[in-house]
């Protein structure tokens, strides 16, 4: 279970990285990832992703660029949410 919780928050974590607007399933995965594993929910990024989440799309996005600013990456991540 501990893998799962893991996978759960590295995955909403990821997604709102690359600038999700479906905050309503990162919200799900977090909810999923503290219900397997309640220790998962005093990681840094399962806190940081739920805040994230909670913040209006620009802001997040402004806080995104920050973050690859002050990391030194690019953005040429794609988030590819229909097929």
């Amino acid at each position: 279970n501990r893998l799962k919780a893991r996978m759960c928050r590295n995955h909403a974590w990821i997604a709102l990285r690359l600038g999700t607007r479906d905050t309503g399933w990162v919200f799900r995965q977090l909810s999923a990832a503290a219900n397997l594993d309640v220790t998962v929910a005093l990681h840094p990024r399962w806190l940081g992703a739920l805040v994230l989440a909670a913040l209006p799309f620009g802001l997040r996005e402004a806080l995104n660029a920050l973050g690859r600013k002050l990391r030194g990456t690019r953005e040429n991540a794609k988030l590819v949410t229909e097929f």
